[in-house]
C-alpha cells in the first residue's frame, strides 16, 4: 500500500506546493488535477515512489507508463472535459476493445493503470474509478507449451540455419536451449552476466526476476544436454576473446546482446523451424516438461520462478498420445 505524501522520503520537495496549486477545491471525492500537466506531475511522483521504497522492478514500472500513456491518450482525445474525463476508466476499456485489442491485453493495461489511482485514493481523497469496476474479462489461459518433437525441431532449426559465422550459431543454439532446458524468462537471459553461469556447479544464477519487491532471485540447475551445448558456445567465445560481462556476447562489441539481436535470432529460427513459436512459449515448454517427467509440483515451482504454486499447477497439461497411452491399460478381461 502507498502511504500519504507526507511518509514518503522519496517525494520531490515541491510536491506538496504542485499538489495544492494542481488540484481543485472541493469535496474530497472530487479533488482532482486540473490539467494533463499535472496529472504527468503526479504520475511521475507515483512511479518514483514505487520504485524507490517499494522496489517495483523495470518491467513493471515500463507496465505502468505504457498502461499511463495510453490512457492519457484517451482523454485527450476524448470530447469529455478535464478533470472529470481522467474518472472515465470505463470508457477507456470500451476505446481499447473497440480498437480490437486482444482481451489479455486490455486486462493487463487495466491491471497496470489500477496502482496510480488507488494511490491517487489514499494519497489525495479522489475517486477510484476502479472501486466500482470489475477487471475486463479475459479467457481462461492455457499455458501454450510445445510437445517435445516441436522443442527438437527448434533446437535443430537452431543449429543447422545458415548463421554467418560459427559463434553466433554456437550462440543461438545456447540462447534456445537455455530457454528450453532452464525455464529463462526474456529479459532474466537478457541480463545474464558471464560470473552467473557456474559450469563447475551446474548452475544458473537468476538475479531480479519476475515478482515484487524488484523481482525474485532464484538458481537454475544445467542439465547434461543444456551442459555439452553451453560448453560448446563458452569454447567459441572463448575463441573470440570476448571479455565482456554479459554472458551471451554480441559479436560486434563483446558486450551483451540487445533485444533487438535476440529478436532476429528468434525470428530467423522461427522461419527455419516452421514452428509459429514465441521465447515465452519455450519457457512454458519447459515447465510443463518438468511436471510431465514426473517432478513434484512444488519443486517445479522452484525451479520455474513462480511466485505462486496455482500458476505452476496451471502448466498440467494433457497431450493426445498421453490419452491413447493410458486408454490402452483399460481392460475387463
Amino acid at each position: 500500500m502507498f502511504p500519504p505524501l507526507s511518509q514518503r522520503a522519496s517525494a520531490r520537495e515541491d510536491s506538496d506546493a504542485s499538489s495544492r496549486s494542481d488540484f481543485a477545491p472541493g469535496r474530497r471525492s472530487s479533488a482532482l488535477p486540473i490539467s494533463l500537466e499535472s496529472w504527468d506531475r503526479r504520475f511521475r511522483d507515483f512511479c518514483d515512489f514505487a520504485v524507490t521504497a517499494l522496489g517495483h522492478s523495470a518491467a513493471t514500472l515500463h507496465g505502468y507508463r505504457h498502461a499511463y500513456r495510453d490512457f492519457r491518450r484517451y482523454v485527450e482525445e476524448s470530447a469529455a472535459l478535464l478533470p472529470e474525463a481522467f474518472l472515465d476508466v470505463e470508457g477507456w476499456v470500451r476505446r481499447n476493445r473497440r480498437r480490437g485489442l486482444r482481451p489479455v491485453t486490455v486486462n493487463t493495461s487495466w491491471r497496470h493503470l489500477r496502482p496510480f489511482f488507488n494511490d491517487l485514493e489514499r494519497r489525495d481523497g479522489v475517486e477510484n474509478p476502479f472501486r466500482r469496476m470489475k477487471p475486463p474479462t479475459q479467457p481462461s489461459r492455457i499455458a501454450k507449451a510445445f510437445k517435445p518433437a516441436d522443442c527438437k525441431k527448434i533446437l535443430s532449426a537452431a543449429e543447422s540455419y545458415p548463421w554467418p559465422t560459427a559463434f553466433q550459431r554456437t550462440r543461438a543454439v545456447a540462447i534456445i536451449a537455455t530457454l528450453l532446458y532452464a525455464g529463462l524468462r526474456r529479459g532474466e537471459l537478457l541480463r545474464l552476466t558471464y560470473a552467473d553461469v557456474s559450469l563447475d556447479d551446474g548452475t544458473i544464477r537468476i538475479l531480479r526476476g519476475k515478482g515484487k519487491g524488484g523481482g525474485k532471485d532464484r538458481t537454475a540447475y544445467i542439465a547434461p544436454e543444456l551442459r555439452r551445448i553451453l560448453e560448446n558456445y563458452l569454447r567459441e567465445r572463448r575463441r573470440r576473446n570476448f571479455v565482456g560481462p554479459g554472458f551471451y556476447s554480441s559479436e560486434r562489441t563483446g558486450q551483451g546482446i540487445s533485444l533487438s539481436t535476440l529478436r532476429r535470432i528468434h525470428k530467423a529460427v522461427r522461419r527455419a523451424s516452421g514452428i509459429p513459436f514465441s521465447l515465452h512459449g519455450l519457457r512454458h515448454s519447459f515447465v510443463t516438461m518438468l511436471l510431465r517427467s514426473g517432478v513434484p509440483l512444488h519443486v517445479a515451482r522452484e525451479l520455474a520462478g513462480h511466485t505462486s504454486i496455482t500458476t505452476t499447477a496451471g502448466y498440467l497439461r494433457v497431450w493426445d498420445e498421453d490419452k491413447r497411452d493410458q486408454i490402452r491399460k483399460v481392460s475387463y478381461r
